[in-house]
């Protein structure tokens, strides 16, 4: 499946893919201002590189197809398949959450395809399907029937206290033809695959590319305590801990 991207930078810049997180898309899961200032980019070294840099959307996300039905190996399978219908035999990957999951599959997978391997706040790690009720809590909001974005602001307020977290949700918000609110995402399907995705492992070789892993210090998954495991998979890996930062302060 070729996926939705937007690109930034001269086409003759070196490619650099980011693959955001769940419930991102390829236009508000990235602090860009203009296509010119992403702080991941800050993490893609060798530096002095002209970047072209194409931000995707992933499956049931932004302006990508909807998947019924998916995997961690085919959610890569299609990120190497949007890569390739650009005219790229390979790239630097930066991933973050959900996002850094897929990019370490792909790495496993094609390594060949993975110049360089950048994973904001993942590990290899399986873990419990944490964001299920998220999404369940997202797909029960009253959107059609919201007057503005404040109020639904509100309601999600009780379960997502931090307004910045909520304002990350509320962009996949869009305005339908009459008029009322609508999800950008397929809620639906990423309920029904989510927990396939979470419980997986990675699949394939350990990948012997260049890798760094940039990780919360006040990040809730604790993905830093995972050095071991990252070991195994990226022997090449430099992990590095950001004092003080969330899961989605990384990004800014």
């Amino acid at each position: 499946m070729v996926l939705h991207t937007l690109t930034d930078g001269p086409e003759d810049g070196h490619p650099l893919v980011l693959l955001h997180g769940l419930l991102g898309s390829a236009a508000s899961g990235w602090n860009v201002d203009g296509g010119e200032s992403i702080p991941a980019l800050s993490f893609c070294v060798p530096t002095g590189k002209t970047w072209r840099v194409i931000r995707v959307d992933l499956p049931n996300h932004g302006d990508s197809p909807r998947q019924a039905t998916f995997s961690l190996s085919s959610l890569a399978e299609d990120v190497k398949a949007t890569v390739e219908s650009l005219g790229y035999a390979s790239a630097v990957f930066c991933g973050h959450s959900l996002g850094g999951k897929i990019a370490m599959q792909l790495a496993c997978m094609f390594p060949s395809f993975v110049e360089r391997l950048v994973v904001l706040d993942m590990s290899p790690r399986t873990f419990p399907p944490f964001h299920l009720f998220l999404l369940r809590a997202c797909k029960d909001l009253p959107v059609a029937a919201a007057k503005d974005v404040a109020q639904l602001d509100n309601e999600l307020a009780v379960l997502v206290p931090k307004p910045r977290d909520r304002a990350y949700i509320l962009k996949n918000l869009e305005r339908d033809v009459a008029g009322h609110f609508r999800w950008r995402c397929d809620l639906g399907n990423l309920i029904e695959n989510y927990k396939v995705v979470s419980d997986a492992g990675l699949s394939g070789m350990p990948y012997p590319g260049e890798a760094r892993f940039i990780m919360g210090g006040a990040s809730p998954f604790k993905f830093w305590k995972d050095e071991t495991l990252i070991k195994d998979y990226f022997p090449n890996a430099q992990i590095e801990t950001l004092s003080g930062i969330d899961h989605l302060g990384i990004l800014a």
